[in-house]
C-alpha cells in the first residue's frame, strides 16, 4: 500500500437497547467514538417498534429523563405485546437495507 492511499476504516453497526434510540445510543459512545475516529465509522440505527408506556421501568438511571415518544425497540417478548413474524422480519429488513 502506498504511504499516500488512505485505509479504508471499518464500518460498525450500532444497535441501541430497548428503550433508546441511535440518537441517545449515538451520545453514549461520544468517547469510544472519538478514540476510534481514525480507524472506525459507526452506524447508528433507531429500532421501527415502539414500546407501550406501561413496560417502561419504573427506575433505570438510562431512562429517568428519557422522552417516551423517541424510545424504541427491535422486538417484544412478552406478551400480549409480542407480534407476527412478519414484525420481525420488517425490523431485519431496516438493517439490510441500511
Amino acid at each position: 500500500m502506498e504511504a499516500n492511499q488512505k485505509r479504508r476504516k471499518l464500518r460498525v453497526l450500532c444497535l441501541h437497547g430497548y428503550r433508546q434510540n441511535a440518537t441517545t445510543f449515538r451520545e453514549k459512545t461520544g468517547a469510544l467514538r472519538k478514540a476510534m475516529k481514525s480507524r472506525l465509522e459507526f452506524e447508528f440505527l433507531s429500532a421501527p417498534l415502539t414500546p407501550n408506556l406501561e413496560d417502561r421501568p419504573t427506575v433505570d438511571s438510562d431512562t429517568t429523563n428519557f422522552d417516551d415518544n423517541s424510545a424504541k425497540a427491535w422486538w417484544f417478548s412478552k406478551e400480549p405485546a409480542t407480534f407476527p413474524p412478519k414484525m420481525s422480519h420488517r425490523s431485519l429488513l431496516d438493517l439490510t437495507n441500511h
